[in-house]
């Protein structure tokens, strides 16, 4: 979040998704069966950079409609909410089958005690690099988001003084 306030919110979206891609491969190093509670240090680094893709696209959605009211004049935080919260939910459906996916393709079986080596390997190359590549795609598009902080903050001026003509016109 501080990331986010002193050097605008793509930016601290974008230190958020880079530390996510720097952790994801130090699962390699952190699972082990010698050594299975590592398993945690990893969830607990990854929860905390994790914490980017939960605070920033809130904040880029809020500055999203500030300027389609600029442009517009019309408030429609409600659609803009329905659709990111459509997309979050498509988002997970979407990770569980992609996950599915991944399994097969790594040659999981669940009917069988113990998996083989080469599906081992596999997995944890995947648990490794997919999130890199994930976040890669998502820094991509991350690259076009079009919105300033400098920007919003001027629009937002513009906002109010806009609200205040229009209270100072109907109160009169």
């Amino acid at each position: 979040g501080w990331i986010g306030v002193k050097f605008d919110k793509r930016n601290g979206f974008f230190v958020g998704m880079c530390a996510i891609t720097i952790v994801a491969p130090t699962s390699w190093f952190l699972f082990s069966p010698q050594y299975p509670y590592l398993q945690l240090v990893y969830q607990g680094i990854l929860g905390f950079v994790c914490g980017a893709l939960q605070i920033f696209p809130g904040t880029m959605l809020a500055d999203i409609c500030d300027m389609d009211e600029f442009q517009t004049g019309c408030r429609r935080e409600g659609a803009y909410n329905g659709v990111m919260s459509f997309l979050y939910k498509a988002g997970f459906a979407g990770t569980f089958y992609v996950t599915g996916l991944l399994l097969a393709f790594c040659g999981f079986d669940e009917k069988i005690q113990a998996q083989s080596p080469e599906t081992l390997l596999k997995m944890r190359l995947a648990l490794a690099f997919v999130p890199m590549l994930v976040m890669g795609i998502i820094s991509l598009l991350l690259w076009f988001y079009p919105i300033s902080e400098k920007e919003i903050r001027e629009i937002r001026k513009m906002l109010d003084q806009r609200r205040e003509g229009q209270i100072k016109e109907t109160v009169t």
